[in-house]
């Protein structure tokens, strides 16, 4: 009976709620001037979210940085003129969107 009844508590502990999982993902452009280079960032959210659920993402995080300075900005599409073709950056996007009237980061 013991080995029942933990066997039952255990399969009821494992149970799990499907979680949503939507993909962001960047598209980047460079363009090169004489004295200008300018990083043009695209946010775009695939998945689950504009096919199964109606969704809306209220905000776009961007964060830029290269080995001394980090620049930041907000939207789906934003540009960047600090940084020379041959840096090495990092690029964060944080997208905050409700999906049935839930918030997901």
């Amino acid at each position: 009976m013991k080995k029942l009844l933990l066997a039952v508590l255990v399969l009821i502990g494992l149970q799990t709620q499907a979680q949503i999982s939507p993909c962001d993902s960047i598209n980047y452009t460079i363009t090169s001037s004489a004295n200008n280079n300018v990083l043009q960032l695209d946010g775009a959210i695939t998945g689950i979210c504009p096919v199964t659920f109606p969704c809306i993402v209220s905000d776009w995080s961007w964060s830029v940085c290269d080995d001394a300075l980090c620049y930041s900005d907000t939207g789906q599409t934003v540009y960047f003129q600090q940084f020379m073709t041959t840096d090495t950056i990092k690029v964060c996007l944080t997208t905050y969107m409700t999906i049935n009237t839930r918030t997901y980061t």
